[in-house]
């Protein structure tokens, strides 16, 4: 049986949803898609060393991109088997992986 966590969202992870759905409403899909399949899978993305992001075991959830959009990336942790906490969310900028393939 597969165990589900509940998402606990910090402020600074609202201001960038929101950031992002100013921008285009259509990052509320992006958002949603990336935060179900952290709530299914918290162990499937990647450890983010401590150096770069301040917090020891976090994690980052990386997207797609969806219809013309930017993909995103949303940081969080596992605070326990059942519950985890969201923490920020951004663009992805795909312009030096993009120039690397020229």
């Amino acid at each position: 049986m597969r165990k589900y966590i509940q998402l606990c969202h910090e402020s600074e992870y609202a201001q960038d949803c929101d950031a992002l759905y100013a921008e285009n409403k259509r990052y509320r899909e992006a958002v949603a898609l990336l935060e179900w399949l952290i709530v299914i899978d918290p162990y499937g993305f990647p450890l983010v060393s401590e150096a770069e992001s301040g917090i020891a075991d976090m994690r980052v959830a990386l997207g797609d991109p969806i219809g013309g959009l930017d993909p995103i990336s949303i940081m969080y942790t596992i605070d326990d088997d059942k519950s985890g906490t969201l923490w920020g969310a951004k663009k992805i900028d795909l312009t030096d992986f993009l120039n690397g393939l020229s």
